[in-house]
């Protein structure tokens, strides 16, 4: 088999192969270029080795510029990701990313920051109480923005993290 013919999706299975462990094989892999292949797999344990083994860091770099580009799919594919991120890695690790992301001027990016949120809350479940008074600002300035589209993200957010207030006895 050549190089050519080796798809990106069947990284994992390599390395299952060759028996290298996920964590190892991240070396071999240049993040940029497959990460978004990997994390399109249709099975949950390559996503979350992809995850573990490139690092929350290079990962929410790629996932966070795809805010940019025009092609819907790859900014709702991006949110769910980065929510991934946040369940397997910990929202510490996502959380002020998306803070800093949000302070851009482009409309999709800040939509895509705030979906990225939603999703993020809701796959983190009673961690979204703790971090509360860090999205405060954030949600301000959304539920005041003229976009109804976000004033409504933000209003399921503060939704999420009250239920999840609430159950955790804050």
């Amino acid at each position: 088999m050549s190089i050519n013919l080796i798809y990106p999706f069947y990284f994992y299975d390599l390395l299952f192969f060759l028996r290298l462990p996920t964590d190892r094989g991240a070396e071999f892999v240049l993040a940029r270029e497959w990460l978004l292949d990997l994390l399109e797999a249709h099975q949950k344990g390559i996503r979350r080795a992809a995850v573990k083994s490139l690092g929350p860091q290079d990962v929410l770099s790629v996932l966070l510029t795809n805010f940019r580009v025009e092609e819907r799919q790859s900014r709702v594919c991006s949110t769910v990701a980065i929510a991934i991120v946040a369940e397997t890695c910990g929202p510490f690790t996502c959380i002020p990313a998306i803070l800093n992301e949000y302070r851009t001027a482009e409309l999709n990016v800040r939509t895509g920051c705030l979906n990225a949120l939603t999703f993020a809350f809701e796959y983190i479940g009673p961690q979204s109480a703790y971090y509360c008074d860090s999205v405060v600002i954030m949600l301000e300035d959304a539920l005041t923005d003229r976009d109804l589209v976000r004033r409504h993200t933000a209003s399921v957010i503060v939704k999420h993290t009250t239920i999840m207030f609430v159950s955790t006895g804050g």
